[in-house]
């Protein structure tokens, strides 16, 4: 499943679709205004939804996506921690959680990215790691 959601079909990859979707929808309207921008996602193969938030430092949305469509809310799926190091974009502590702290049976994968902008440049940081929960 993990191949997937990252192998691209005519072209687009799984999350990119669902991003193009949200474009659609007029959802990522702030990101213009803004230097970097973060996304967590993540998909559940037991229940086939995607989860989802994309954020900077002024505006966030979270969504589940399941069978071409959005609920959007204020919560995150993901927890306070997880936010706040991927804000920060500590990856050894990232790394260091998803190590000790990932004690699930089978902990959902979740996919961090970071786009920052700089004039025409476009910087992107992509990191990998397993779900964790910090009592």
């Amino acid at each position: 499943m993990e191949k997937k959601l990252i192998e691209r079909i005519d072209g687009i990859s799984f999350y990119e679709n669902i991003r193009n979707k949200l474009i659609a929808k007029d959802s990522l309207n702030f990101i213009g205004t803004c230097d970097t921008v973060f996304f967590l996602e993540t998909y559940d193969l037991e229940t086939g939804i995607s989860y989802g938030r994309i954020w900077n430092s002024i505006k966030a949305i979270s969504y589940a996506y399941f069978k071409d469509g959005f609920t959007f809310n204020g919560i995150s799926f993901f927890d306070a921690e997880t936010l706040k190091l991927v804000y920060a974009w500590d990856v050894n502590s990232i790394r260091k959680y998803a190590s000790e702290n990932s004690t699930m049976t089978s902990p959902l994968t979740i996919l961090a990215s970071r786009a920052i902008f700089n004039r025409e440049n476009i910087e992107i940081d992509c990191l990998k790691f397993d779900e964790f929960y910090i009592h």
